[in-house]
């Protein structure tokens, strides 16, 4: 065990030696991509149609934008080392020294190589060679499952947080699809860990596997029990209100008496940002702040953290990462996949470093590029980079009890729907939810958001774009939802919508209501009923 520490904490600090770069997920073949490659390397072949390569970050910008051209969409990887490349070479022979002063044994349970795709060897295991080449060459992932999957009936069980490993598998054609299982539940699925872990079991149990059932229940007692034990006798219980609150209740908007009159509709009105001064050349006379940004992965927000920092503000940045980790006194990466978990432990961190941040700047839904992970979506990412961001990062400076004054500006592309144009991105709207609600569950946290016209990325960014963006991460706190479009500022608000008539409804078509069974589902199941002969659903 020690051995293996030593190799990890090794790895890492030869890690932190090797020149920056990156890595590309590219949908295509082995043969289809050679031709393109250049100065980088094939660092895994994950599915027959999906392949990573991995090289200088240069060098990834150039191939991703020649293969944009050709229509081909890539995905760059959340990672700053070119893993498996010919820029690790430098630390080979520190790694290889450190594995020869070790004991290597063969496996006593069978494995396959990603190197070769086939069964680990005796020789290979106790190689240092080998496995310093385990480090440098390809992943031959695909590989691995075509060799598994000569047993049609095996069960695959991806152990470890996420679910990419089991999406890849999936992608190989002999792979049964309802025979790849996760250990864990995804850190968005609505569903307790046991509950999981036994439906989990139940599936296994279903493929055919067999389980140790005393390992299972352990010393608890499982008796057969007749359902129901106890009478449905519709008894009542009354919960006493609770008593008034001694604060003053905020003022109720008047009542409007005629049911025409309740209509509203969403307008835009052009309205500046509430700025006391000129961003271009009084940014450094801006009251001090501690900035929290969460950088996007298209260089949005880079120009403006520039000229932030450049102006004398300080700036933290966050990115979107594998793991939780501070890199700099002013940067860190976070793991979006992995929950809440990432958020506490930066809020935590930034209290016990002593810095707060007076404000938050939340880039990462800015691209206007679909960006994710293999084995996830662009859906996927928006809604985790998105709506669950927003509401982690508010239940973890809620948990932390800070009570601010804090103003978090959201900005997004694609996720406002201006008069009439489309919505390009609707799971980016869902920011709405929390960006609404936060404020009125945390004191002192004011939101607003800030939605652009989605741009794609290129060299020199958009310079354009610095003003304004600077004028509303400046601007007066408050909870205002406005859009930047044709480079004029436009605000949502509401107008009267008279209901001059009733709404057009189709004859005996079927609706289904949720909550059906309240005063208010009822009588909009019997109105419905009676005027259109509806099949109602409850």
């Amino acid at each position: 065990f020690e051995d293996c520490i030593g190799l990890v904490h090794l790895r890492g600090s030869l890690f932190d030696t090797v020149p920056a770069g990156g890595m590309l997920s590219v949908p295509m073949s082995v043969t289809a991509l050679e031709p393109y490659l250049g100065d980088l390397d094939l660092a895994s072949v994950n599915a027959p149609e999906l392949t990573v390569v991995s090289g200088p970050d240069a060098a990834l910008d150039d191939l991703a934008t020649r293969l944009q051209a050709e229509g081909i969409e890539t995905q760059r990887i959340a990672i700053d080392i070119a893993a498996h490349s010919r820029m690790l070479e430098p630390i080979l022979a520190r790694f290889r020294a450190y594995l020869a002063s070790i004991p290597l044994h063969p496996p006593r349970l069978p494995i396959i190589s990603n190197r070769t795709g086939q069964a680990l060897t005796a020789d290979q295991a106790t190689s240092p060679d080998y496995w310093t080449q385990h480090l440098r060459g390809t992943v031959m992932f695909a590989d691995c499952v075509s060799t598994l999957a000569e047993n049609t009936n095996r069960i695959w069980i991806e152990v470890g947080p996420g679910k990419a490993l089991s999406s890849l598998t999936r992608m190989h054609g002999a792979v049964p699809p309802q025979q790849v299982l996760a250990v864990l539940r995804h850190p968005e699925e609505d569903i307790a860990d046991d509950l999981y872990h036994m439906g989990l079991l139940g599936r296994i149990w279903a493929l055919g596997g067999q389980f140790d059932w005393a390992q299972i229940w352990g010393e608890a007692r499982r008796n057969r029990v007749p359902l129901p034990s106890y009478p449905f006798d519709r008894r009542e219980y009354f919960i006493a209100p609770a008593a008034p609150s001694a604060q003053t209740a905020t003022a109720l908007p008047a009542r409007i008496e005629a049911v025409a009159d309740m209509g509203t509709r969403i307008g835009w009105v052009p309205r500046s940002a509430e700025i006391e001064f000129d961003v271009d050349v009084d940014l450094d006379e801006a009251p001090a702040e501690t900035w929290l940004i969460f950088a996007d992965q298209d260089g949005i927000a880079a120009p403006v953290v520039a000229r932030m920092r450049a102006s004398g503000h300080k700036v933290i940045e966050v990115q979107a990462g594998d793991t939780f980790r501070r890199r700099t006194d002013s940067t860190y990466t976070l793991p979006t996949e992995r929950g809440r978990e990432g958020y506490d432990q930066l809020i935590q961190d930034l209290v016990h470093r002593g810095t707060v941040p007076t404000r938050i700047a939340h880039f990462w839904l800015a691209s206007g590029e679909e960006r994710f992970r293999p084995g996830s979506s662009a859906f996927q990412a928006h809604v985790e980079q998105g709506f669950y961001s927003l509401m982690f990062l508010g239940q973890a400076i809620g948990a932390e009890g800070l009570t601010g004054p804090i103003h978090m500006t959201v900005v997004t592309a694609g996720a406002a729907q201006v008069r009439d144009e489309d919505l390009r991105w609707p799971e980016k709207a869902m920011i709405a939810g929390p960006a609404r609600v936060i404020p009125h569950e945390i004191a002192g946290l004011t939101v607003s958001t800030l939605d652009i016209e989605p741009v794609m990325r290129r060299r020199g960014g958009h310079p354009d774009l610095v003003q304004p963006l600077l004028e509303e991460l400046f601007a007066a706190p408050g909870n205002a939802i406005a859009a930047l479009r044709g480079g004029k500022r436009l605000e949502q608000r509401l107008r009267p919508q008279p209901l001059t008539q009733d709404p057009e409804l189709p004859h005996g078509a079927a609706w289904v209501i949720t909550g059906g069974f309240g005063g208010i589902g009822q009588s909009v199941a019997e109105a419905l009923i009676q005027r259109t002969g509806a099949k109602i659903a409850l």
